[in-house]
C-alpha cells in the first residue's frame, strides 16, 4: 500500500530534534507573534536537563502535561507547549509584559500558539528536502549567514561518487577530494 504518491514526504510533522536544529529561528517565531518576550528556552520533560529552570516553572509544566493545557500562564512566564511525535516539548517564554500576561485572553494566547505552530511547519518544509527529509541548501544559507566572522569553525563538504563508477573512476575522485580538502 502507497503512503503518499509520487513518494513519501517526511517533514509534514514537527519532532522534537526539530526543536533543536531550528532553536534559534523558533525562538525569533515566537519573539514575533508575542510582544515583549525577551527570552524563549524549549524543554522537553523528562529528557532535557532542566535543573536551569525553577521548581514553580517544573511545576506548572507538569500542570500543564497533567490538564493536557496547551498555553498556560504562571506569573512572569508564558508556557506553551507542541506535541511532537513521541514526546511534548514545552516553550518556556521570559520577559513578558506582566499586563499583557493578566489581560491577554486564553483564545488569543491559543490563537497565537497555533499561528506559532504553523510558522513553525512553514519554516520547516523550507529548510528541509520533502524527498529525502535532510536539511537543504535554504537551511545551509541561513546557518552561514548567521555566523558569526569572530567565530572560528569550519564545513565539510563530501561528494560520494556514484555507484555505477568504476574502481579506477572512484579512486580519481577519492584523490580529488584529499586535493581540495588540503
Amino acid at each position: 500500500m502507497m503512503k503518499t504518491f509520487p513518494f513519501e514526504v517526511h517533514n509534514q510533522k514537527l519532532a522534537v530534534a526539530d526543536f533543536i536544529r531550528f532553536s534559534d529561528s523558533f525562538k525569533d517565531i515566537i519573539c514575533s507573534h508575542l510582544p515583549t518576550a525577551k527570552e524563549v528556552i524549549f524543554v522537553v520533560p523528562g529528557a532535557t536537563d532542566e535543573a536551569n529552570l525553577s521548581p514553580r516553572i517544573k511545576d506548572a509544566i507538569s500542570l500543564a502535561i497533567a490538564d493536557e493545557a496547551r498555553v498556560v500562564v504562571d506569573e512572569n512566564n508564558l508556557l506553551i507547549l507542541f506535541f511532537t511525535e513521541g514526546a511534548i516539548v514545552a516553550a518556556v517564554v521570559h520577559g513578558m509584559d506582566q499586563l499583557i500576561l493578566q489581560k491577554g485572553s486564553h483564545d488569543w494566547l491559543e490563537d497565537a500558539r497555533i499561528t506559532i505552530l504553523n510558522d513553525f511547519f512553514q519554516l520547516k518544509q523550507a529548510r528541509v528536502d520533502s524527498e529525502t527529509g535532510l536539511l537543504n541548501l535554504s537551511n545551509l544559507y541561513f546557518v552561514l549567514q548567521r555566523f558569526n566572522s569572530t567565530q572560528s569553525g569550519g564545513l565539510v563538504l563530501i561528494e560520494l561518487p556514484p555507484k555505477t563508477s568504476g574502481s579506477l573512476s572512484c579512486y580519481q575522485h577519492l584523490q580529488k577530494s584529499v586535493k581540495l580538502m588540503n
